[in-house]
């Protein structure tokens, strides 16, 4: 979580500058990647503990790779205010973090894993 957050925030800081004004956001491709990456693991692990909210967390994920795809079609670069995605993903972790991660890492604990 602290490392999404930290490239997140060199990805949409309020200074940095758009590489392709006018043409696809590759801030958010790279966020794409780097989520779509971590959450695969995230659902392996799930699958191979035998997690029984696997498919309610996995359709959070889901969500949320489909919310960035998107503002990935309909926000042109540089044409955009960079807090507008950082604050919905910042949202968006923090939000579930404190739900289906909760669940899950307490499933973990709970069989000593």
């Amino acid at each position: 979580r602290e490392c999404l957050f930290f490239v997140l925030d060199r990805l949409f800081h309020p200074r940095v500058i758009c590489t392709d004004p006018g043409g696809t956001c590759v801030r958010i491709e790279d966020t794409i990647r780097l989520l779509s990456r971590n959450l695969e693991r995230e659902e392996r692990v799930m699958r191979e503990t035998g997690y029984p909210r696997s498919a309610a967390h996995k359709w959070a994920h889901d969500a949320l790779l489909r919310k960035l795809a998107r503002m990935k079609r309909t926000l042109v670069c540089g044409d955009y205010d960079n807090a507008l995605v950082f604050d919905f993903l910042t949202k968006w972790l923090n939000t579930h973090s404190a739900t289906y991660d909760r669940h899950f890492s307490e499933f973990l604990l709970a069989r000593g894993m």
